[in-house]
């Protein structure tokens, strides 16, 4: 707060001109503005960096959870594979009884 009134100091000018647009312009009061406006907008720079990161947050959620469902199917499709597979495996082994049957 004193920092930015410290950097920009308004001291009304000696001259009658000056001192008479000093006044019409309220160069105090708007330096003043300046200087609320200035904290508003920090604060809101800071509320946004908060909304980002906690928006990075539910990303790497949503990230996790779809990475777990995909790993959940690729689990799922290898045991329906292996259980393929595996009933391969007894439907030859069923057709090699069948022609060593026939076969005499």
């Amino acid at each position: 707060d004193e920092s930015l009134r410290e950097k920009v100091r308004l001291e009304c000018p000696d001259e009658t001109s000056g001192a008479l647009l000093y006044n019409v312009l309220n160069l105090p009061h708007v330096r003043e503005n300046i200087i609320v406006r200035i904290k508003d907008l920090w604060k809101l720079v800071d509320g946004a960096q908060s909304e980002l990161s906690n928006l990075q947050q539910l990303t790497d959620v949503i990230n996790t959870r779809q990475l777990e469902d995909v790993f959940r199917g690729v689990e799922t499709n290898t045991k329906v594979l292996v259980e393929g597979a595996g009933a391969v495996q007894k439907s030859s082994t069923s057709l090699e009884i069948v022609q060593f049957i026939l076969a005499g």
